[in-house]
């Protein structure tokens, strides 16, 4: 009886480890990167891929400083809430909407350059997957599903 406790218990710990290290180690299946994505379904020849990075390289820097400029606005509007008054407000409110509305503007033309690189093929494939990114932004957000 007592080596057959001592076995069960063996047994018992080395299932423990082996769950344990297979979710300590097991790596979580994440999406590829949407410009990964674009690549992919365009099939972008090399000097299409070159000028791809480019203009994401554009795109990114002026994305960035527009929202580091969104951020030190937020902060100057949030870090004198008790004191601002409705005109100072409205005004860092406002600069904000145009920064704002400025990215929008900057996505915008960055995926239009995008299109413009795309062979007549290709720009229907663009389209399409332009129209899913449109669709699927404009849907409310799913929970992840229960395991």
């Amino acid at each position: 009886m007592n080596n057959r406790i001592k076995y069960l218990v063996v047994f018992a710990l080395l299932v423990n480890v082996a769950t344990l290290g297979f979710l300590l180690f097991r790596k979580p299946k994440m999406p590829p990167p949407p410009e990964h994505i674009l690549i992919d379904a365009l099939k972008l020849n090399k000097e299409q891929h070159e000028k791809f990075e480019i203009l994401r390289g554009g795109n990114k820097q002026a994305r960035d400083t527009h929202n580091a400029q969104i951020a030190t606005l937020r902060r100057s509007l949030y870090s004198h809430w008790q004191i601002a008054d409705s005109l100072q407000r409205d005004s860092t409110i406002a600069q904000i909407n145009l920064l704002q509305h400025q990215i929008e503007q900057i996505n915008w033309q960055h995926f239009a350059d995008i299109r413009d690189l795309c062979q007549p093929e290709q720009q229907i494939i663009f389209d399409k997957l332009m129209l899913e990114v449109a669709t699927r932004s404009s849907q409310k957000p799913q929970p992840p599903p229960k395991k």
